[in-house]
């Protein structure tokens, strides 16, 4: 019989890292080549230069334009989209059979926004929790009412 291969992404943000569980009482394995970072500097150092002005028709008054687009926001969506697509181009693959994501509120609505059909069909749980500064045991401890791990 073929063991059941379960993938955990643990995210957030600004770094990921996926582990394996290849059954119960197997514990997590962090997967070789799988834990990923990326740099997030502070939104003022993402922007060119200064907010646009704006003259008053009336009289010589200037006021600045408040930037529209959060330029730091915007890394935590391509960053969490890369992770979606690693992950669904391994389902493709068949690499797992089953998937738990474990990320904080906003890093998890993104994330599972993102992943295709294929990733998304073996999704079988997720954690609303920031683990990634954990040990492999740890979150194994953390995930035990999703999967037996």
């Amino acid at each position: 019989m073929r063991k059941t291969v379960t993938w955990v992404v643990v995210a957030d943000g600004k770094r990921a890292a996926i582990f394996q569980n290849d059954g119960p009482s197997r514990g997590l394995t962090a997967l070789p080549g799988h834990h990923y970072e990326t740099e997030l500097p502070p939104d003022r150092a993402l922007r060119s230069d200064k907010p646009g002005r704006v003259f008053e028709s009336a009289d010589s008054a200037r006021h600045g334009i408040a930037p529209t687009i959060d330029y730091h926001r915007q890394a935590k969506d391509r960053f969490v989209a890369r992770i979606a697509g690693i992950v669904e181009h391994a389902a493709q693959q068949g690499e797992y059979d089953r998937l738990v994501v474990v990320a904080p509120p906003q890093a998890l609505g993104e994330l599972r926004a993102a992943l295709g059909n294929n990733a998304r069909t073996r999704l079988v749980g997720e954690l609303n929790k920031d683990l990634t500064m954990l040990q492999p045991d740890e979150i194994a401890e953390r995930i035990g009412d999703i999967i037996a791990v």
